[in-house]
């Protein structure tokens, strides 16, 4: 089960050409790390993005996606776009390991491509439900192209014509003013929404506008792509 924004009386509103969807056959790695909540699953998320895209890789690291997802009860988290020599047939194990080098904390499970490593207390079926929704272009994203940059107060122009984020869906319905600003919070989670990336948003006065989800308990540092 992916955890959806509320849609009724939202109104879309699309981006740019851009768009945050990896392309097929992109290499995919899902995790269960036993997060309970989004804020450790975003947490984990930021840590893994640097794990595997350090900032100097360059246009290599923008294409990197990073999402999480509800599963059994606990939130996993997917990684597409990853470097392809990740998707080698030891790479499930060195991604397990490397959890307990970040301090993930275990058990976890970690499944890459036809690969699955998991542990008794935690059964890889929540690893690869966690792969396979990214794959179809499902999650909430916490590490997305741009996102380094949606900090304070943002343009909406600037929301997407330089992030990963195709569109927004304003609650309650209407359409940003042409000068409208969003207030970031600093937390900035867009979801997939019928293989587009949305933001949802509520108003917050003339012309300004703030995501929909609210920073718990306080901003994550996902700010790494």
């Amino acid at each position: 089960m992916v955890l959806q924004q509320p849609a009724v009386g939202s109104s879309p509103v699309n981006a740019g050409p851009a768009s945050a969807a990896p392309a097929s056959g992109a290499v995919v790695l899902g995790l269960d790390a036993n997060c309970r909540t989004l804020a450790e699953a975003d947490h984990l998320a930021a840590r893994w993005a640097q794990h595997v895209m350090p900032p100097d890789a360059g246009h290599a690291h923008a294409s990197l996606l990073v999402c999480t997802h509800f599963v059994a009860g606990r939130v996993a988290v997917s990684l597409r776009g990853l470097p392809a020599d990740l998707g080698d047939p030891a790479g499930a194990a060195d991604a397990l390991s490397a959890l307990e080098t970040l301090g993930a904390g275990t058990p976890a499970a970690v499944s890459l491509g036809d690969r699955t490593v998991d542990t008794e207390a935690v059964p890889g079926a929540s690893a690869e439900r966690a792969a396979e929704a990214a794959a179809r272009t499902d999650g909430r994203a916490v590490v997305f192209a741009g996102v380094g940059s949606l900090t304070g107060e943002v343009p909406v122009s600037r929301v997407l014509n330089g992030s990963a984020i195709d569109g927004l869906a304003v609650l309650g319905g209407g359409e940003p003013e042409p000068d409208a600003v969003l207030r970031t919070r600093d937390h900035v989670r867009p979801e997939w929404s019928n293989g587009v990336l949305t933001l949802a948003v509520s108003p917050a006065g003339p012309g300004i506008y703030v995501p929909f989800e609210v920073p718990n308990p306080t901003p994550c540092c996902a700010d790494h792509a």
